[in-house]
């Protein structure tokens, strides 16, 4: 046989030379064999690492016999796996199921068949060999699944460091709080996130003091990327409120010319992108009484008035931005007197489902606003409805999308002296554009 191949190791253990002699003749032509004739010097050739492939074992033999012999090497984790047939002259039932108790493999019965032999030595062999190659596989597998599952943990570790650094990046960038200093309005706002980062996001910008404008939108798609078109969106919107702040002789930029420039600004590129964003502006001017809204394609905009008539939807009838280039988009004014209630929420409220797959809906979100307004709630009351009946009526089931509510209340302003303002420019609004006058 090649060197690539080496011959089976065959241990020979008799206390009889005549019978060790038998069996060398019949296996030498194909094993390397070698010999014992007591167990304890079976166990010292074993104990100096010269571990055959296979063991050849009498039964009857002085001091040890095959029996303990065969149970010493199974004990041992060195040797428990070499295979062991007794070779014996016992035929006896009870010997054979000792011998199998012991650990032995295989019986067989005096006087020697070579052929018995030589086809019993192959067998076992080669179950040995299939049983070391199925072990080291197994080891191989479970070296390669620890590796995959530390891979794995890594992966996972570094993806929700990214996703805490990006959730970070989004409450910095995309979510903004009220003024602190804002007069005649109460505000409450929530988003809730489907990916841990999304689409939806929201601005508070104060304009004076008693005027603001809230922008909100969502743009297409989860996770990060939808986050990233958001953070575009929401920096195009502070570069035309400066750019065009900048060009004017008096007063402010009107809310459609904030979001017309908007729209110059990234709809090409969100046409390139293949994506799109619905938005909402709106200007809130408390001294006279007023919010101007431009949709783009959002959600409509609720409003509770304070004399309990039904809930007013402001709608309009523009497309997202990054659908047509050549969109020109309008700005509307609607009455906003204290104690009338604004709600503005995404899709992911609307379109939340129960178990059953049936959608929230509009309606639904209706419904908590009119009780609130019946019930002269506050914002934060309001919104707290509406996120717990949202939850009651999903069971509260994966978020799907992304979810964001702003509940705002006009509330009488204080007075002001007389002197804060110039004698001719009481009772103009500290919010109206030049083409206001």
């Amino acid at each position: 046989m090649s060197l690539s191949h080496p011959l089976p190791r065959v241990l020979i253990v008799d206390d009889t030379p005549s019978n060790i002699k038998v069996l060398i003749a019949m296996l030498q032509a194909d094993h390397e064999l070698s010999a014992a004739t007591s167990g304890q010097q079976t166990l010292r050739l074993l104990a100096k690492g010269q571990k055959p492939d296979l063991i050849l074992l009498d039964v009857m033999m002085p001091g040890m016999d095959g029996y303990e012999v065969c149970a010493a090497l199974r004990s041992d984790p060195a040797t428990r796996d070499i295979p062991v047939i007794f070779v014996t002259a016992k035929t006896d039932a009870d010997s054979e199921a000792l011998a199998l108790a012991s650990g032995g493999v295989d019986f067989i019965h005096k006087p020697l068949n070579p052929v018995v032999v030589r086809a019993r030595i192959r067998l076992h062999l080669e179950r040995a060999r299939q049983q070391r190659e199925l072990e080291a596989l197994n080891l191989q597998l479970q070296r390669s699944l620890a590796a995959r599952i530390e891979v794995e943990q890594e992966l996972a570790q570094w993806r929700a460091r990214e996703m805490e650094f990006c959730s970070t990046i989004q409450q910095q960038l995309l979510f903004g709080t009220p003024p602190a200093d804002l007069n005649g309005y109460s505000i409450a706002y929530h988003s809730e996130p489907s990916q841990g980062v999304d689409g939806d996001f929201y601005s508070f910008t104060q304009l004076s003091p008693t005027c603001f404008e809230v922008l909100t939108g969502d743009a297409m798609g989860k996770g990060l990327q939808a986050a990233m078109t958001a953070a575009g969106v929401k920096s195009a919107y502070d570069k035309a409120l400066a750019r065009l702040d900048t060009k004017r002789q008096a007063g402010l930029p009107s809310p459609a010319e904030l979001v017309n420039a908007i729209h110059a600004d990234i709809t090409p590129r969100l046409i390139q992108l293949e994506t799109f964003v619905t938005m909402t502006l709106l200007r809130f001017d408390s001294a006279a009484q007023t919010v101007t809204w431009v949709n783009a394609g959002h959600m409509p905009t609720l409003i509770a008035p304070r004399d309990g008539h039904a809930i007013i939807s402001l709608i309009g009838g523009n497309m997202p931005l990054g659908i047509h280039e050549s969109e020109v988009y309008e700005e509307h004014v609607h009455a906003f007197h204290a104690g009338d209630t604004l709600l503005l929420y995404s899709d992911g409220i609307s379109e939340a489902l129960d178990p059953d797959h049936v959608p929230y809906g509009d309606e639904r979100v209706k419904h908590i606003l009119e009780l609130g307004q019946r019930s002269q709630a506050k914002p934060q009351m309001i919104m707290n409805s509406l996120r717990s009946d949202l939850a009651d009526y999903t069971q509260l089931t994966a978020v799907t999308d992304d979810k964001t509510v702003i509940v705002i209340q006009a509330t009488p302003l204080p007075a002001a002296p007389p002197s804060d303002r110039p004698a001719g420019d009481l009772g103009r609004s500290l919010c109206m554009s030049p083409l206001d006058d």
